[in-house]
This record gives C-alpha cells, structure tokens and sequence, in this order.
C-alpha cells in the first residue's frame, strides 16, 4: 500500500476561495429571505423553496466546477467563478422590486420557486463550482485526495458556519440588506481579482465593472417607510394618507402589525383590541389579569390596562426591535403594569409562571398566516393550563369570506377542531375591514368555558364599535379537516391557496 503525504500543503488562495465560497452561499440565502418577506412574507413554503433551490445550484454547479476544473487546471478558474458570483449577488438587491411584479400576474405558491431561480440560482451555481474546483487544483498526487477533500470541504463547511451566524446574530441587527450584500458582492470580487492576478490590466477594467454593479444594486427601491433593524423580520415603519388623516403602520414582513394616526398615536387604529375589551366585558366581566400573545405595538395591551387601575397585562413578543419602534413611532410607555417577554407565543408561557383571566392572539408569520404551532390541539391545551377557570380567549382570525373556497374550509375546520379540544363554546366574529378591497377579512375568534354570546349580545358590540357586518358571525366549519395537530398542521400551505385564489379572482375583476 502506498504511503501518502501526511500534510499536503494547501495555497492561501485556494483555502480562501474555499472559506469565502462557503460562508457567501449561506448569507446570501438568508438575506434572500430578508428581501422577499415584505412581498412575500417568511413562511415555511418561502424558506422550502429558498433552500432546495440553492441546494439544486450548489448541485449542479458542483459539476460544472468538477467538469471544467480537470479540462483547465487554472487558478484563474477560481477567480472567475467568484468574480461572477460577486456580479450575480451585486443584482440580488431588486429582489423586493422583482417580487412584487411577478406577483402581480402569477399567483405566490408558483411564484416562489421560480423567484427563488431567477434570484439565487445563478450566484448558488457558481459558489457551489468553487469547492470541486479548488480540490482539484490543490491535489497533486492519489494519496493526498481523502486528505484534500476532506480539508477543504470542512474550510467550506467552516465559512457556510461562520456566514450562517454572523449574518443572523450581528450583521442583521446592525446594517441594511443591501448593506451586507455589497459587503459580500466586494468580498467575491476582491477574491476573485485576487486569483486573477496575472491578468492585471484587465483587473482594472473588471474591479470598476464590479463596483459599478454594486453602486447600481444600492439604488433598488425598498419597501416604503422607515427601517427598523431586526433580527427577525424585515420590520419597518410606513405613512400613509387616508380619509381619517396621516397614519403610521408597522409592518413585520408583509403583515402590519400596529397603525395608528400620527395625531394619536397611543390608539390604535385596528378595531379588534376595543372589540376584545368589549367581549371580555361580556365574557369574562372579573378579569384583571391579561395575556396578549403577538405584542406589535402593545397597543392591545395599553388598552386593558387603561380600562382599570387594579388590571395587569403581559406581552409576549419575539422581536425586540418591536419596543424600539413602539416607543419611537406610537408613543408607548413604561408602566409598571405592563411586562413584556421576549420570546415565542407559546414556549414562553412556562417562564412567566401565571394564570390569565383574558387572553387575545395576534400572532402572525405573514399578511394571512398564524403561526401553526399557536393553533394546535396540544397549543390550545398548553395555554388553558394557564388559563383562570372562567378565563376568556380571543383570536385575530383572518379567513376569507366566500364560506365555500375548499382551503377557506379546512382552514376554519381545523382551528375550529383543535380550539373546541379545550374550549367549550367557539364563535368566529365578522369584524369586518372598511380598509380592504378584498375579501380577506380578520374575525374575533372568541373561546370560553363558561358561556356563548348571544347573536344580540354581539351584534350590539358591533354596531357600538361602528363594524357592524353582515353575518354578524361565521359557521363553525367542522367537517372539511380534522384538528390541527402538532404532527399534522398545512396552515401555511392552506393559507397560501387561499391568498392566491383571491388575487386570481381581483385580476379577473380588473
């Protein structure tokens, strides 16, 4: 058996070309996801066809830097390959502006796979020809190929480590998408120039091409309003002129989260939390101690607690860039009386310690889309666990009018199955919305074990908040899907089909 060298030496260029390759594919996916979630939101079919079509480029381009590195055993190779990618990711600043036109003529469950081609494939493909390639040209001899290969792919699977956290826990709360991407689009062409080298007159020409690319990719229009940086979701703060004068609105992704007129900022401008007081008052008229799962701008919790000097609330909200923008752009406060945690809507529960009287939900991953794991048979018997005995729950609960859209209906059946597991009585509340021209509608989703509301008692509620609409309440749709389970819960899915048969039916209309 022959014997191999126990440590091949390895060029500084190729272990760079390696590292950098690695740690620009994984940044770049999760600033892909950043750039698409305020058309688009983030949900769980958004990051499916993010990583399977970088996974899909990394393959092919696996081969084709496999293929052209033994036909042109070059360094330059190397060079290229990065040099291109840095072109590629100097481009991935319009994906916002590409979103929303290709949405506006293919509905978003077929328009995510093949956003996610035109908008990653291209710079995947050629990050992913780096490694074959690099092993290629730092292999000499046979028995160095185990040692080689399995250096440079942990180097590369060290870069892909190092791109996934630093972009994720420092770079996203700190600078701008686009910031980072031209800090990455600089990265590839500082290496790929680097590899080039010998043809130095040419570097010239080709640096200011790249930089020229860049300078271009910084002018992409954003989504209008005010960035917030956030770790969590691409938040920000928006103006807005309406009837009832100039608004605020906070947005998390695709989904507002808060509005308020600018005048008045302390009172929210979403009718549910008046009308959550207005049934706890009904349902629950002892209640001191509240829960609001999903914070946004607190206003729901700033609510409850103004209605009583011996009531409580607590918040829980994931993102903290959320109290940044409450207190900057809709006046909230310190008060002794409100406590916010930090942290997920239902794994929370267990560090707060407490029983709630009343409860209310706002939770949302996108426009349309609760969190599944809110909505489950095993959710709803975890949040009863701390629930007083004569506690009163309420959900923000966006459906779409037409009662017989078949996704519509599994929606409703399964949250409806999953909540009557731990609750009593159930009741869907048309709420109604004077600001959309769709039939996307947000109802009360109200819970109780100790009475239902009365069809008067909630019309009366209505009229008195001036959303009164017609029906006052939606059927409890049972038999069209079973429970939502931890194990078996397509809300993003069912939620999807439902937002793209409303915008085929409003480009028919048009």
């Amino acid at each position: 058996m022959q014997k191999s060298s126990s440590n091949p030496r390895i060029g500084w260029d190729i272990v760079l070309a390696a590292a950098i390759s690695g740690m620009a594919v994984m940044s770049i996916e999760i600033l892909a996801s950043r750039l698409l979630a305020p058309a688009l939101g983030s949900s769980v079919l958004v990051w499916t066809n993010l990583i399977g079509v970088v996974l899909l480029s990394l393959a092919a381009g696996a081969w084709f830097g496999g293929y052209s590195s033994d036909r042109y055993r070059d360094r330059r190779l190397l060079g290229v390959f990065l040099f291109a990618a840095g072109i590629s990711a100097s481009f991935l600043p319009f994906s916002y502006q590409i979103a929303v036109w290709i949405i506006s003529f293919i509905p978003e469950i077929y328009a995510l796979p093949l956003l996610a081609l035109i908008l990653l494939a291209p710079t995947a493909f050629l990050l992913g020809a780096v490694p074959p390639a690099a092993i290629r040209l730092a292999l000499h001899e046979v028995g160095e190929a185990g040692h080689i290969a399995g250096r440079l792919n942990a180097i590369g699977a060290l870069g892909s480590l190092a791109g996934t956290y630093f972009t994720g826990y420092v770079l996203l709360a700190v600078w701008p998408v686009n910031w980072i991407l031209a800090g990455i689009s600089v990265c590839l062409f500082l290496s790929g120039i680097a590899l080039l080298r010998p043809l130095a007159k040419k570097n010239i020409l080709a640096s200011l091409f790249g930089f020229s690319l860049i300078a271009v990719g910084q002018t992409a229009e954003a989504p209008e309003g005010i960035i917030i940086p956030s770790r969590y979701s691409a938040m920000r703060v928006s103006e807005h002129e309406l009837p009832d004068g100039t608004i605020n609105i906070l947005w998390m992704d695709n989904a507002r989260h808060g509005a308020a007129i600018k005048t008045d900022k302390s009172n929210s401008l979403f009718s549910f939390y008046q009308l959550f007081n207005d049934f706890s008052h009904l349902l629950a008229p002892n209640a001191k101690h509240f829960l609001s799962i999903g914070g946004g701008t607190f206003h729901a919790s700033r609510l409850w607690i103004s209605n009583g000097a011996d009531r409580t609330a607590t918040a829980i909200e994931r993102d903290p860039a959320a109290i940044e923008a409450s207190k900057r752009f809709f006046d909230l406060q310190d008060n002794p009386r409100l406590a916010i945690v930090h942290g997920d809507g239902r794994a929370s529960l267990a560090s707060i310690g407490e029983k709630f009287d009343a409860v209310f939900i706002d939770a949302y991953a996108d426009h349309m889309t609760i969190p599944w794991h809110l909505i489950t048979v095993e959710a709803w018997a975890n949040l009863r666990s701390y629930l007083a005995d004569d506690a009163f729950v309420a959900m923000n609960f966006v459906i779409h009018r037409d009662q017989s859209l078949d996704a519509n209906r599994k929606l409703i059946s399964g949250t409806v199955n999953a909540a009557k597991t731990s609750f009593k009585y159930v009741t869907i509340v048309n709420i109604g919305n004077k600001y959309s021209p769709t039939n996307i509608a947000n109802t009360l989703l109200l819970l109780s074990n100790t009475r239902e509301p009365k069809d008067e008692e909630i019309r009366e509620i209505l009229q008195k908040n001036k959303v009164l609409s017609d029906p006052i309440t939606y059927p409890l749709i049972t038999d069209a899907f079973p429970a939502f389970t931890d194990q078996y819960a397509p809300v993003e899915y069912l939620s999807a089909q439902i937002v793209s048969t409303e915008k085929a039916r409003i480009r028919a209309r048009d």
